[in-house]
């Protein structure tokens, strides 16, 4: 990168360092600072709600509604598979913290699977794998040597990667070995990460897309774009993103490096059936999921039959509790301290500054 060239980065920094200010003699003051940061953060939000929701109200940019509108006949299915046991959900989470080893690295994932009728007897599965590292003797140089570790303490998205798709491929395996109707992921069905990845779009999204309707991914943590959508919502609110699919296909990956093509995951995601996302405030909290457009309704339906009681935390409750199941039998990070000290004398130079302070 040419590091004289004006960046966003760059242009970012400049506004930091114009808009600075020293608040040395305020900042023990709690409330005088919170209401220095403050400003008027409060009447330009409100502004902004309007702005977007008058937006969001245009007929070709999405569908706006009430969770009162969900039709009584898609609440009365949900509740029947509800009963019949045709309701799962996959969470999966870190098992083995990403260790850095002198020959490989290190990772682990659990991942839980429950059912509306066996909610207190989650399968959790666990995994590990590990990617090589180049072996010493290969090594010809400090540089070499240099860029080595650094790509691999650097590349975290081959964990996330492989988390993502352990969890479809439990998926699968409940819509199809275990017969059921509906299946809730955590996070998008179609993640960025697998749709990058050859495997990933073969393996799992395309079996994923073959049924597309038997499955819906609530997404906890929107983008700040959706959130800014979500804010703009009343409570028992939501609005249908119509168009998300195809600014996925314009503007999320950039054209294939080694020719004019489409990058292979535009390609795959213009082949791909319709799907959608729905941002929804069923109280205060903004959430959304994501599903096919056949499926709204029910995910809908789902969030007002079955939500978690938890404050500001509405998703559905058996989403809510697989990720309680696979969080109680994980101890990733300490697995991963047992890692490192295993090493014996050289356990000192790998560990973390932290571990040492008093």
């Amino acid at each position: 990168m040419d590091m004289t060239s004006d960046t966003n980065d760059d242009g970012f920094f400049k506004a930091a360092y114009k808009n600075s200010e020293d608040v040395t003699d305020i900042y023990l003051n709690r409330t005088t600072m919170v209401s220095r940061l403050l400003g008027d953060a409060r009447c330009v939000a409100s502004e902004f709600d309007a702005i977007v929701r008058a937006q969001m109200e245009k007929s070709n940019n999405g569908t706006l509604g009430r969770f009162s509108d969900v039709p009584a006949s898609v609440t009365a299915e949900i509740l029947e598979w509800q009963r019949a046991g045709l309701i799962g959900a996959v969470d999966g989470t870190a098992a083995i913290a990403q260790t850095i080893l002198p020959d490989k690295v290190v990772f682990g994932v659990a991942i839980a699977t429950v059912t509306t009728k066996k909610q207190g007897a989650p399968k959790v599965t666990f995994t590990r794998t590990h990617r090589d590292e180049k072996p010493p003797h290969e090594i010809q140089s400090l540089l070499e040597l240099q860029e080595a570790l650094e790509d691999a303490a650097g590349d975290a998205s081959w964990t996330r990667t492989y988390r993502e798709f352990l969890e479809r491929e439990a998926a699968i395996k409940l819509a199809n070995d275990d017969g059921c109707r509906l299946v809730l992921l955590d996070g998008p069905i179609y993640t960025q990460n697998l749709l990058t990845q050859e495997m990933g779009r073969a393996r799992v999204l395309d079996e994923i897309r073959k049924n597309q309707h038997r499955y819906i991914g609530y997404i906890k943590e929107p983008s700040p774009f959706h959130k800014r959508l979500g804010s703009a919502l009343m409570p028992g609110e939501w609005w249908i993103f119509d168009i998300y699919k195809g600014l996925l296909e314009q503007k999320r990956f950039s054209k294939d490096k080694q020719s004019e093509n489409d990058h292979p995951a535009t390609a795959w995601i213009k082949k791909a059936s319709h799907w959608v996302r729905c941002i929804y405030k069923l109280k205060q909290k903004a959430f959304e999921f994501e599903c096919d457009p056949s499926m709204v309704m029910h995910g809908l339906a789902l969030l007002k039959v079955d939500p978690s009681y938890s404050l500001n935390h509405e998703i559905p409750f058996l989403l809510e509790l697989v990720d309680k199941h696979v969080r109680a039998k994980t101890d990733a990070v300490h697995i991963s301290k047992d890692l490192i000290a295993s090493l014996g004398q050289h356990a000192i130079s790998f560990e973390n500054e932290r571990e040492y302070r008093i």
